[in-house]
């Protein structure tokens, strides 16, 4: 979380310095922001943005040499993006004179790989048999990398689209904008699947001892999900950069995927002496909500 505040601070803190530059900021009213035939105007904006996502998510991985294991997680990451939007005209039969909008955007997320069900240490960074001595053979326990896991990440890119309706209010002599609207996202989420095991060359005599045979299995699939839901952002205009509006905006979302809302991950491997193969099975599936708040800046052109 300390790296992921660091970050927010160190993308927005250059956008604040360009918009602040320049920037007329003695208060005024509503009409001088822009002038009375902007309501019949097509606003258009770009913006920078941060984003925080929260997920909770549920695994588990089964195998005949480690058994079944199953967990539940909650991560928090965040996205860096920009986005495009269009304001139509004021709508004047509408109570509140409100504007329709749509917009777009483009982000990456900053997710980490996480062992959401770890059994053990599964390939660190694979299976290590130790060196066996003249005068002893270490344990079968002493082999490292044994384990079985199911990870997650989601994928850097990550696209969102919206529409909705801006309603304005005066506030402090600056326009606030309301806008309630329907969000929708899509993103991929990597799953692995991972397995590591030891087990002694004469199971009958010495189960215990080493000389070792080993087994690593690992297996990936990527999964692509699409999800909708309701979102509220408020925007107030601080200042005027020549034909720019800027403002600064917050947003939340409450996203609900859409058909399946997880991933099956089976892998096959082969013993190091080809004695007999070996399956590790892994289950992933998302909770079906995805809760996202966003922080960012935004330039309108509306020349005066």
């Amino acid at each position: 979380m300390y790296a992921l505040a660091i970050g927010f601070v160190v993308f927005l803190a250059p956008l604040v310095a360009l918009g602040q530059s320049g920037v007329e900021d003695s208060p005024r009213s509503l009409e001088t922001w822009g002038p009375q035939e902007a309501d019949s105007r097509w606003i258009p904006g770009l913006s920078a943005f941060g984003a925080v996502l929260f997920q909770d998510s549920k695994a588990s991985v089964s195998s005949l040499e480690r058994g079944s294991f199953s967990s539940e997680s909650r991560v928090v990451f965040g996205n860096v993006g920009a986005s495009a939007e269009l304001l139509t005209p004021a709508l004047d039969a509408l109570p509140g004179r409100p504007r329709l909008f749509v917009r777009g955007g483009l982000s990456f997320s900053f997710d980490e790989q996480e062992a959401i069900v770890n059994d053990g240490a599964p390939g660190v960074p694979e299976i290590v048999p130790p060196v066996s001595t003249p005068n002893a053979e270490p344990p079968v326990t002493s082999v490292t990398g044994q384990g079985s896991a199911t990870k997650a990440e989601t994928q850097p890119l990550v696209l969102s689209a919206g529409a909705g309706m801006a309603f304005s209010i005066e506030v402090s002599e600056r326009r606030l904008w309301i806008k309630p609207s329907l969000e929708w996202q899509w993103f991929e989420d990597e799953v692995v699947a991972v397995l590591g095991s030891a087990e002694s060359t004469d199971v009958v005599n010495r189960p215990d001892q080493c000389p070792c045979r080993s087994l690593f299995v690992s297996a990936s699939e990527t999964k692509g999900f699409h999800a909708i839901g309701p979102g509220l952002e408020l925007e107030l205009d601080t200042g005027r950069m020549g034909p720019f509006l800027l403002s600064i905006f917050g947003s939340g979302r409450a996203l609900n995927l859409l058909g399946q809302t997880g991933a099956d991950v089976r892998a096959t491997g082969s013993w190091s002496d080809g004695s007999r193969d070996a399956q590790v099975e892994s289950t992933y599936d998302r909770d079906a909500w995805i809760y996202r708040m966003d922080f960012g800046l935004r330039f309108r052109w509306l020349p005066e």
